[in-house]
């Protein structure tokens, strides 16, 4: 992974928490939500992989929970929990 693909999802991550930031809710809710979308996000580029690959080589069920599982808890839970912690202290 290069720096400029890292740069883009950061500036992916703060227009999405600048989206939710505008919504009328507490703030321990705009984390949560935040923090759910990321997850289902990354998890499903998790099963997007799995079916442009997975299918055809790693057939079954336990293949596709780690196709999904890892992307949403590494990339997802996270980097979404990186990026809030330092969004926190950023303000």
């Amino acid at each position: 992974m290069d720096i400029s693909s890292v740069y883009m999802e950061k500036k992916k991550m703060r227009k999405l928490w600048n989206i939710i930031d505008e919504t009328n809710m507490k703030r321990e809710s705009k984390n949560n939500l935040f923090l759910a979308i990321q997850i289902l996000k990354f998890a499903a580029f998790g099963a997007l992989a799995w079916v442009i690959i997975g299918m055809r080589f790693f057939p079954g069920i336990e293949s596709f929970l780690c196709f999904i599982g890892y992307p949403a808890v590494f990339g997802g839970f996270l980097g979404g929990a990186l990026y809030l912690y330092n969004h926190e202290f950023a303000e």
